[in-house]
């Protein structure tokens, strides 16, 4: 199928596409995967026969078809923008050298670090699925810890005598 000719004045955009035809024939066929590469080879690298081309099969107007070639030829012909040299860091200073006891903390550190990611592997999965399995168990259980824990705390005298009794006061005025 050979698309007409037109009749329009030359448009100035006509040399730059057939120059540019050939590198534009992939994204153009990219953009419009219902056009066919022999049609498309067919106009010869023609702005206007490519525009009625591409409005034939995407029936789209010549007007939107000759802008979004133009959008293509423009992305082709843009130098890709220059990308900014990455500044180099100032020297940084030599670090300090670790006294024993501090590498004796890091060392602990590192270590603990890995005993807490395994043990949350390891045990919160059993944990879970014992604490979902005796429900009433889990909830007896920490009722009567919270239990203990606030006899023992106020045998002790906590919170202190004095802060219930400031509370009273404030409570008074």
């Amino acid at each position: 199928m050979e698309p007409p000719l037109t009749d329009k004045a030359p448009n100035p955009d006509a040399g730059r596409f057939q120059a540019l035809f050939q590198e534009l024939r992939e994204p153009i066929l990219e953009e419009w995967p219902d056009l066919e590469a022999d049609a498309l080879d067919a106009t010869g690298g023609q702005l206007e026969l490519v525009v009625v081309l591409v409005a034939e099969q995407t029936g789209r107007t010549r007007a939107v078809s000759r802008r979004l070639l133009r959008e293509l030829m423009a992305e082709l012909e843009t130098p890709p923008e220059p990308r900014p040299r990455p500044r180099r860091a100032a020297r940084e200073p030599e670090p300090r050298p670790l006294d024993p006891l501090e590498r004796l903390f890091v060392s602990l550190e590192s270590h603990v670090e890995d005993l807490t990611k395994q043990v949350k592997a390891d045990v919160t999965p059993l944990a879970v699925d014992t604490v979902r399995q005796h429900l009433g168990v889990a909830l007896l259980l920490a009722g009567g810890l919270g239990l203990m824990l606030g006899l023992f705390l106020g045998a002790l005298g906590f919170p202190h005598k004095d802060a219930r009794e400031e509370g009273r006061d404030a409570d008074a005025s």
